[in-house]
Formats: C-alpha cells, sequence, structure tokens
C-alpha cells in the first residue's frame, strides 16, 4: 500500500497538480479561490451564527468572535472529509479512460483525492489562525499540535476513499446514499453543538462517526489551550490505519471488475 504510493509519488503529484489546475486555474480569480472560500464561509457563519441565530448556541462560547471560530474549527474538518468522501464515489467512473489501461495504478486516484483534501484542509486551517489573531489574539503555543491532527486525518482519509471509489463502482445508488451520510455526519457530531450529557443513541452515533474526536482535539487545542489527549489520538490512528488497510485491499479485490462495471 504505502510501497504503491512511494514509486508512484511523482504521478501523485502530477496528478494532484492537475486536479487544482481543473478547478482553479481556468477560473479568473484562479487559485485565489482556495483561499476565498473559506473566507466567505467564515463570514457568512459570523454573519449568521454570530449575530442572527444566537439562542442557538447549545454548549458553545457566548462571546461571538470565539463562537465563531469554534463553529468553524469543527466545519473544516468536516468539509475537509465531505469532499473526500463525495468525490470519492464517482472517481473511478469519471477516470474510466484512465482505469481501462491495465498499466495504471488505479489505486492512486483515491489518494490523490486524500492529499487534494487535506491540501484545503490546511488552507482552511491558516484562515482559521489568521481569524483567531483578528478576533481572540495570539493563538496558544499549542497550535504545533495542529499538523499532528493532519498526520491522523490521513489513515481515516484514505480508508474512507478507497472503500466508498470501489463501491461507487457497484451501483451507482451508492453515490446518493454518501451524499445523504455525509450530510448526516454533520449533525451526529459536535461541530455545530455541543452535549455535556447526550442522549445514549446520540452519544454512540458521535463516537463512531469519523470526524468526532478531530474536532474535539482541534478545540481542545485552540480554545482550553492545552494539548490533545495523545491516548485517544493514537487508538484512532491505529484503528483507522487498520481500516484504510482493509479498505485498500477491499479496492484492489474489487479493482479486476472495474472494467466490467463502468
Amino acid at each position: 500500500m504505502l510501497t504503491t504510493a512511494y514509486n508512484h509519488k511523482s504521478l501523485i503529484f502530477e496528478l494532484l497538480k492537475r486536479d487544482f489546475k481543473s478547478r482553479y486555474l481556468d477560473s479568473f480569480f484562479g487559485l485565489a479561490w482556495a483561499f476565498i472560500t473559506p473566507l466567505i464561509m467564515l463570514a457568512m457563519y459570523s454573519l449568521v451564527f454570530g449575530f442572527g441565530l444566537r439562542g442557538t448556541r447549545n454548549g458553545m462560547p457566548a462571546d461571538n468572535g470565539e463562537y465563531v471560530l469554534m463553529l468553524f474549527s469543527g466545519l473544516i474538518i468536516y468539509f475537509a472529509t465531505s469532499e473526500c468522501i463525495t468525490k470519492s464515489v464517482r472517481v473511478i467512473l469519471i477516470n474510466k479512460n484512465l482505469v481501462k489501461k491495465v498499466i495504471f495504478p488505479v489505486e492512486i486516484l483515491p489518494v490523490i483525492i486524500c492529499f487534494s483534501s487535506l491540501l484545503h484542509l490546511f488552507i482552511s486551517l491558516n484562515i482559521v489562525l489568521i481569524a483567531y489573531v483578528i478576533l481572540v489574539g495570539l493563538p496558544p503555543i499549542e497550535i504545533l499540535y495542529l499538523p499532528l491532527l493532519m498526520i491522523i486525518c490521513l489513515p481515516m482519509f484514505l480508508s474512507l476513499s478507497w472503500l466508498i471509489a470501489a463501491l461507487g463502482t457497484i451501483s451507482r445508488d451508492i453515490e446518493q446514499i454518501i451524499g445523504l451520510l455525509a450530510r448526516g455526519m454533520l449533525f451526529i457530531s459536535p461541530v455545530l453543538y455541543q452535549f455535556d450529557t447526550p442522549p445514549k443513541v446520540l452519544s454512540v452515533l458521535i463516537t463512531i462517526n469519523p470526524i468526532s474526536l478531530l474536532v474535539e482535539q482541534m478545540r481542545v487545542i485552540f480554545f482550553s489551550h492545552s494539548a490533545p489527549d495523545f491516548s485517544a489520538l493514537l487508538i484512532y490512528f491505529v484503528i483507522s490505519s487498520i481500516f484504510s488497510c482493509l479498505a485498500y485491499l477491499f479496492f484492489m479485490f474489487m479493482r479486476k471488475h472495474f472494467a466490467d462495471l463502468i
């Protein structure tokens, strides 16, 4: 798995550049859209949630600036994960000309989506840091742990991407199901609210949600000014790494059927 990615690192880099060019460089503002989009979203959430929906802050800070930053710090993880899974479901279908080439390493297509999502997450994190300086002040020294969170995101992104990319070739209904799951993932996570004692069913759903721990640890770093829970992150990393290996094996098992399914 890692050997394949390393052996094709140049191809991955070139296809990643092509993805960014196709998304941004043909537009008027070009790559600036990668920064403009999260800035506009931050402004919208500041307006709507910071001033308009003050009564909906279940367990969230009362201060407008801190509330908006706490909300957005969770949303950027959700958006990166959502982008990863919604793009993965069609990646084989969109690249069917490459898939049908025997010598092309199809397994790197989901990897490219993962790195693209991580790159957008990195850009959004920088927007959060700038907004934090403006609205709150100098960020805590604990922000040095943020690269660790991004590294821990990688096996989770890979497992979801390989699994969903393979499932997306089986039935076109998978795309609709994944879209619903991606939206539902937002509402069964601590992104929009925080419960001290959530109902048991909701607590279980939040626990198994792949973004919940990352959102919580991001907020611990930014707003509690504390180091993240390393033991919880280690368990998360090990479990997501195991799932990524299983997803890779499933993808490679399905690979021989891709030409017939698409």
